[in-house]
């Protein structure tokens, strides 16, 4: 069984579709528990099966059984920035013909 804990993931189904979370903890092999410290909070985070997310990178928090709301919205809002200046990196201007 592989542990997700401290990976930021997408889910990809439900009404939190589309949306980043933090995983918490891997329940079993199908199932993890996770939050984005805003509308699931740590302190009821949401069961999901793992064929409903993906991946995207490591959340970097040192111990996420002690995480706080704040660190995970910490955690998704740099994901979401460093996402943000590498598309701004990527985006060339238009061409101006005069």
């Amino acid at each position: 069984m592989m542990d997700f804990s401290n990976t930021l993931v997408l889910s990809l189904a439900g009404k939190d579709k589309g949306r980043i979370f933090v995983v918490l903890k891997t329940v079993d092999e199908n199932h993890i528990l996770y939050a984005d410290g805003r509308r699931r909070r740590v302190e009821k985070p949401k069961l999901k099966k793992i064929k409903h997310i993906r991946i995207l990178g490591s959340a970097g928090i040192a111990d996420v059984s002690k995480a706080t709301n704040g660190m995970l919205r910490k955690a998704t809002a740099a994901y979401l920035d460093t996402i943000q200046k590498s598309n701004q990196c990527t985006e060339q201007p238009a061409d101006k013909e005069g």
